[in-house]
């Protein structure tokens, strides 16, 4: 294309356009796709639309929650200077005409084939499917929404069959805690995200899971200590000594007083009867005053 009032970036897109169009007048790629095929950003190429739009090369069809359509126009009926174009396109490039090549660049040569739209679309029987998709979903809301986008994938081509995605509801409300809780996505969401093709909760999995792990052993408990025996005259004097003190002991405070008795009764330090009757006027816990006993007797061994 010898013009020189187009840019170098606005020439590649125009020929790219026209290679996207193929045999046909039209294409209707995105504008991101379009920006990351030619290595622009998006800023640029809606900027080389508009002035290719200016110039008569094309014209744009803008559709509401679609993507836009571009005609390619033919260059040598298109006027340099104009400022605006139709709509809709009256002067079309027949499909006999030599399509001009494009710009040799890395991007034009890897650029994907764009997916055609669907030639079955039927109107009527995607509202039919979509109202029994409706009726078995969960979560009544926002229908709108998700009825244009079901329409969007019936005519690309791109939505499953109708008894699959039912199938896939119907084992979500059964086995999805989610959804069972009342926390589906609305019906638009899961359609615009492909959610059909989540894996469902890993609930057996995780109960085979739970199985396979290995058991915590539990701690044995400790052996009960030894009940300590003492001497026999030891044990006589002890028994002596809480008959004078008219007190029961707890477990604790009997492991504790037969231990200090004997190391008292080792070191020939045990307390003398009178001793004992003297403290029981002035102590309240037997326990408690052999304690104090065994560490003042503590000095004296040391």
């Amino acid at each position: 294309m010898k013009r020189t009032d187009l840019t170098m970036g606005a020439k590649v897109l125009y020929a790219f356009l026209r290679d996207s169009a193929g045999n046909k007048d039209h294409c209707w790629p995105g504008q991101r796709y379009l920006a990351a095929s030619l290595k622009q950003t998006v800023r640029s190429v809606q900027n080389h639309l508009r002035r290719l739009k200016e110039l008569g090369l094309i014209a744009i069809r803008k559709r509401p929650w679609r993507g836009n359509i571009y005609y390619i126009l033919d260059p040598q009926t298109a006027a340099p200077d104009s400022s605006s174009s139709p709509d809709l396109v009256k002067t079309r490039i027949p499909v006999s005409s030599p399509v001009p090549a494009a710009p040799a660049t890395k991007s034009l040569a890897k650029a994907p084939a764009m997916a055609k739209p669907s030639t079955s679309y039927n109107r009527q029987a995607a509202e039919a499917a979509f109202q029994r998709l409706w009726e078995a979903y969960p979560r009544s809301e926002a229908r709108k929404p998700a009825l244009r986008h079901w329409h969007r994938l019936s005519r690309s081509g791109a939505a499953p069959a109708l008894e699959f995605l039912l199938e896939r509801i119907q084992v979500h409300r059964d086995r999805n805690p989610k959804w069972q809780r009342g926390y589906a996505p609305y019906l638009y969401t899961w359609l615009k995200d492909r959610r059909w093709e989540d894996p469902l909760p890993l609930e057996a999995a995780r109960a085979s899971e739970a199985q396979t792990k290995p058991v915590l052993l539990q701690k044995e408990k400790p052996a009960p200590a030894p009940i300590l025996q003492l001497p026999a005259e030891a044990a006589h004097r002890l028994r002596e000594a809480l008959a004078l003190w008219k007190c029961t002991l707890t477990d604790a405070e009997s492991a504790m007083v037969k231990a200090l008795w004997n190391i008292l009764y080792i070191k020939n330090r045990l307390p003398s009867a009178e001793t004992i009757r003297n403290a029981v006027r002035m102590h309240e816990r037997f326990s408690k005053w052999l304690n104090g006993l065994f560490f003042n007797e503590l000095h004296c061994f040391s």
